[in-house]
């Protein structure tokens, strides 16, 4: 079971919310750092597919993101 808040070295300002709105149109934000591990780079209009946001900086980090730059800092 994911958790639904999580702190995250990628975004330090502020938390990230597991997002449950699976049909919404965004782009992971794990593409300006080394690359987004789904390889969803310059893809927008991305749905399905969990992620974390930061709705007051419209942040977003797809879920493999998430666990790839946590354990690879």
């Amino acid at each position: 079971m994911l958790p639904d808040i999580i702190d995250h070295p990628l975004h330090p300002k502020h938390p990230l919310a597991r997002s449950f709105n699976l049909n919404d149109e965004w782009e992971c934000n794990g593409k300006d750092y080394l690359g987004c591990v789904f390889n969803l780079d310059l893809m927008t209009g991305v749905k399905e597919i969990e992620r974390y946001s930061c709705a007051e900086c419209d942040y977003d980090l797809c879920v493999r993101c998430v666990y790839f730059y946590l354990e690879n800092p």
